[in-house]
C-alpha cells in the first residue's frame, strides 16, 4: 500500500488506517513518505529533520500503526539543496528506522 501525507492532505493515510482496522499487520506491507505535505507551493515541501520527525508521527497517527515498512523521501528534486537531504534528512530518516518507526528506507523522485 502506497501512501503520503501529501495525498490529500492527510487524508488518503487517514481513509486506509480505518481501512486497515482488523486486518493483522503481517497480511499487509504499508509505505508513507516525508518532505512533501501540500498543494499550497510555499508549505509544500520540508526536508528539515524536525518536520520528518513530526511528519512520521503523524501519519502513523492516520494509519493507526506503529511502523510502516517502507518510510520514502517524496520527491528529493524539490529540496533546496542535496546537502539538506543527505546531511539532515537521511540521517532523521536513519534515526527513525532505528527506533523501530520503520523497516525499511526509500527516495523518490520525477525522472
Amino acid at each position: 500500500i502506497d501512501t503520503s501525507p501529501f495525498y490529500g492532505e492527510g487524508r488518503s493515510e487517514t481513509f486506509i488506517g480505518q481501512a486497515l482496522k482488523g486486518v493483522p499487520r503481517d497480511k499487509f506491507y504499508i509505505g508513507t513518505k516525508v518532505g512533501r505535505y501540500k498543494w499550497e507551493v510555499t508549505q509544500s515541501f520540508n526536508f528539515s529533520a524536525e518536520r520528518v520527525t513530526q511528519s512520521i508521527e503523524e501519519s502513523l497517527q492516520r494509519l493507526q500503526l506503529d511502523y510502516v515498512d517502507i518510510l520514502q523521501v517524496h520527491d528529493v528534486e524539490y529540496a533546496p539543496s542535496i546537502d539538506l537531504i543527505i546531511n539532515e534528512t537521511l540521517p532523521a530518516v536513519h534515526k527513525l528506522k532505528e527506533k523501530g518507526l520503520c523497516r525499511y528506507i526509500g527516495i523518490t523522485g520525477y525522472p
